[in-house]
């Protein structure tokens, strides 16, 4: 049986904004290939740090059930509703010509009936992009997020997975990304720290920053650490499909 997603104070209350993502500019440099105009409905669209930067042909709408979220967003003078992909249906059904679901899919219980609708609220021929947390990135194989767990994350995804998903919602996938591995030395030495953490929970409350210094056995997760590296890739999997006319 499927676990409950989390409500919009769950989110409010973790205070989750990243700012800007490498994904985001893959979909910027893929919309403006693939020639899209018109409207864009972003959702998870958090404070509206990708809608901000949309270019002029295309007109963004963001919604997202986290209330400061949306607050901030529309302080700014975006269009960003508080609420769920159905709660736009009687406005935006069939009128998008394109679609922007970052990190959200893993935050659902049924995925496979939101992307069913989604496709629903595109043009024929409307572009779907779409991330999700990447299966193979680098940090997950050194440590275990706690983030990465229900309420916060219900399901997970892999490449196969993930593209079977969006073409069995009516989808035609173009496109199938690995962000890159974006660990650079000070990352490493944190990874490190942390995982000497986990591996003595009763000296967490070290300061991240110093973790390193105050843990020398952390060098024992230097070889996981090294491994991860070399095998790993970027935190985030990136797809774009597009609706069947």
């Amino acid at each position: 049986m499927p676990r409950a997603e989390a409500p919009g104070s769950h989110y409010e209350s973790f205070g989750e904004f990243y700012g800007w993502r490498w994904e985001f500019s893959e979909c910027l440099r893929d919309l403006s290939e693939l020639g899209v105009r018109g409207t864009l409905l972003e959702v998870g669209a958090g404070r509206g740090d990708f809608l901000q930067r949309l270019p002029r042909q295309l007109r963004g709408v963001g919604v997202d059930v986290n209330p400061a979220a949306v607050k901030a967003g529309r302080s700014t003078g975006l269009d960003i509703r508080l609420g769920k992909l159905d709660h736009l249906c009687s406005e935006f059904r069939g009128r998008c010509d394109a679609l922007a679901v970052f990190h959200v899919l893993e935050h659902l219980a049924y995925p496979a009936e939101f992307l069913s609708l989604a496709s629903e609220f595109l043009t024929p021929g409307g572009v779907i992009v779409a991330s999700v947390p990447n299966p193979n990135r680098t940090v997950a194989k050194v440590l275990a997020e706690p983030w990465d767990t229900p309420p916060h994350h219900v399901t997970r995804f892999s490449t196969r997975g993930l593209r079977r998903l969006l073409e069995q919602a009516g989808f035609v996938v173009s496109k199938v990304k690995d962000q890159p591995r974006d660990i650079s030395p000070r990352q490493l030495a944190s990874l490190m720290a942390d995982a000497g953490v986990n591996r003595h929970p009763r000296l967490a409350h070290a300061a991240r920053g110093r973790r390193l210094f105050k843990l020398p056995f952390a060098l024992m997760a230097l070889p996981g650490a090294l491994r991860a590296c070399a095998t790993g890739c970027g935190t985030a999997l990136y797809i774009v499909g597009t609706r069947r006319a």
